[in-house]
């Protein structure tokens, strides 16, 4: 789907906030146009199973849907996927999206999940989308130990579930053995992207 030709209200989000936010908006009697923008290349979903879930193969990427396309379609919400958020700039009401330049707005909601439009660093993963959990699984398969820095019930469940895996999951600071993952479950520090100009 692509936005309609009407200035759109615009969802900035790849998760359950921001199905939670159209489903209000529509609720709320939002009539116009309404546009879900997702950093993402996929139909938002549950982030929160990444964690343990989703790395022990108790649930797949089918069952952390939430929603089919058939379900923006009768909800009126157009999709651009895959496309991160740039700058927003509040005084003209646009945001600038990579790919595809600026994209006047009628009012904007982000809702992004923690995380999911942080920067990818060499040799640390991180499990806030499906796509970077996917490379941690393909990372563990061949790792003997993972560091998990972090100090939440989130990185908890990732250190249980990477010791499930057959891991050895030690403290930060410990000696590390060769072929050791590290694995970053605190809160992304994101910059400017989302930052409104000023």
């Amino acid at each position: 789907m692509t936005h309609r030709r009407r200035t759109p209200r615009v969802v900035l989000g790849s998760g359950t906030r921001a199905v939670a936010e159209v489903r209000a908006l529509r609720a709320g009697g939002y009539d116009g146009p309404l546009l879900l923008i997702s950093p993402e290349p996929r139909l938002p979903y549950r982030h929160e199973p990444l964690a343990d879930a989703y790395l022990l193969g108790l649930e797949d990427r089918a069952s952390l849907a939430l929603a089919d396309v058939a379900w923006y379609r009768a909800h009126r919400t157009d999709l651009i996927l895959g496309s991160r958020a740039e700058r927003i700039d509040p005084d003209r009401r646009q945001i600038h999206l990579a790919g595809h330049g600026p994209l006047t707005h009628a009012g904007l909601s982000v809702v992004l999940d923690p995380g999911v439009d942080a920067q990818d660093r060499p040799g640390v993963h991180r499990v806030d989308t499906l796509t970077r959990a996917d490379r941690l699984l393909g990372a563990a398969a061949g790792a003997a130990a993972a560091v998990v820095l972090g100090d939440s019930d989130r990185a908890d469940r990732v250190r249980r579930a990477l010791g499930r895996l057959g891991l050895e999951v030690t403290a930060p600071g410990a000696a590390c053995i060769d072929g050791t993952l590290l694995v970053d479950v605190r809160p992304a520090l994101t910059t400017s992207a989302l930052d409104a100009d000023g």
